[in-house]
């Protein structure tokens, strides 16, 4: 499906809806705040799904990954400079295996699969 994003800070009085550039609208999965919460990973369409980073007044987007898994987890490093997510392997509608732990750089560069072993969901960092 596709969804709308919403950003709401303290004491403000309507959610403010993030316009997303280029025809992207927001696909399943969560919504996680950097560490700095000046950028947004989320899943966007355009037009095959991606994990993305944007900034919550839409202005920016930056296209992170496009192997992620069909259930979408994900989570930004400590100082915000990755993030790590699970990949889905290969080609997958329903009922996809366990996926692979891959981890990317905040800008889309330099993304690698960290394992071999599949993995169920991912916990976070270790500090």
């Amino acid at each position: 499906g596709h969804y709308r994003l919403f950003v709401d800070s303290l004491g403000a009085t309507d959610p403010r809806e993030v316009a997303l550039p280029d025809g992207n609208s927001v696909g399943n999965g969560p919504v996680v705040w950097s560490p700095s919460d000046d950028r947004i990973a989320v899943v966007v369409s355009a037009p095959s799904r991606t994990l993305a980073a944007i900034r919550p007044d839409g202005e920016a987007i930056t296209h992170l990954a496009s192997d992620i898994h069909s259930q979408p987890e994900y989570r930004w490093s400590p100082d915000g400079s990755q993030l790590i997510y699970l990949s889905s392997g290969g080609p997958c509608r329903e009922g996809c295996p366990n996926g692979y732990l891959n981890i990317v750089n905040s800008d889309g560069s330099g993304s690698r699969r960290l394992s071999d072993l599949r993995v169920t969901s991912i916990l976070g960092w270790l500090r």
